[in-house]
């Protein structure tokens, strides 16, 4: 019987595991506690707008046939199904791409972007963390439920818990966070360009409750013990 769990997200990432991504969501519990939620069912994907009389299904038919090969990899459509969208409102069929990876969907689309029975690609540029959370409608440090179970992760330092389904509760948010700011300063003649390995990092100052620190490459005299 799947377990369910309350927390409040606090960071998200992706990783590609036996080549399929899944989401990393770390939060904490409402008790305080560390965890991180994993979705592996989360697919990629863009929308495509077809020209008028332009035959869907044989469209359909010849993306999925397609392979993109980029330094050995090689990029695919998993599958294809219609949707029903607004565009500058008029209602349209659309055709919903699934592509294996992230990092296919841009591979994918600058292939197919010159196909002359194309009108558009749509949402082909939103990050996937992003779309993870635009689509299940999840607000970061808001009360969140997930249902599934614990389970063992040789790769995290906190319980991991994967999740069958996930949705967010309420806009209750978490109550006294430990935050840590922190700034960054560089030697860098140039202005606005970064060459790390010629201009470096010349002082970094953190600050927190209880807790204040500047570090910094030049030696001097001072009583200031938060200075290193």
């Amino acid at each position: 019987m799947a377990a369910a769990i309350q927390f409040y997200p606090l960071d998200i990432m992706y990783r590609v595991e036996e080549n399929k991504p899944k989401i990393y969501l770390f939060g904490k519990t409402k008790d305080n506690q560390q965890v991180c939620i994993i979705d592996e069912e989360f697919k990629p994907y863009f929308y495509v707008m077809l020209k008028k009389h332009a035959d869907v299904e044989q469209f359909r038919e010849k993306i999925l046939k397609l392979e993109v090969e980029e330094k050995g990899h090689i990029a695919k459509v998993e599958k294809t199904e219609l949707a029903d969208k607004k565009y500058l409102g008029e209602d349209l069929k659309v055709v919903k791409v699934y592509a294996r990876l992230p990092a296919d969907v841009p591979l994918i689309r600058s292939v197919i972007k010159d196909w002359e029975i194309i009108k558009s690609i749509n949402e082909y540029d939103i990050p996937f963390v992003r779309r993870y959370l635009l689509d299940k409608k999840i607000t970061p440090l808001c009360l969140t439920e997930a249902s599934g179970d614990f389970i063992a992760n040789a790769n995290l330092k906190v319980p991991a818990f994967k999740a069958d389904k996930i949705n967010q509760l309420s806009t209750d948010t978490i109550t006294s966070p430990k935050v840590l700011a922190f700034d960054i300063e560089t030697y860098n003649p140039l202005g606005k360009r970064f060459i790390p390995e010629q201009f470096p990092v010349i002082m970094v100052a953190f600050y927190g409750e209880n807790f204040k620190k500047v570090i910094t490459w030049k030696r001097f005299k001072t009583d200031d013990d938060s200075i290193e």
